[in-house]
């Protein structure tokens, strides 16, 4: 499953969002297979999980605007 993050502006560049990311897919057990990042956008393949992918989207959702 391909999860692609995206931010309006440039403030995705920040260390302290990419920390954030990382520390949800750890905590919702999420392995990163392969990731992809830019500027304004992070890309990740991981396994489909119908479990703990929908928990993850709805986290990336609330702090990523």
């Amino acid at each position: 499953m391909l999860i692609s993050i995206a931010a309006k502006d440039f403030s995705f560049i920040a260390e302290d969002n990419l920390s954030r990311i990382f520390a949800l897919f750890a905590g919702h057990g999420v392995k990163i297979n392969l990731m992809q990042n830019s500027a304004i956008s992070f890309s990740v393949c991981v396994d489909n999980d119908s479990f703990k992918i929908p928990a993850l989207i709805e986290a990336l959702q609330k702090i990523i605007k």
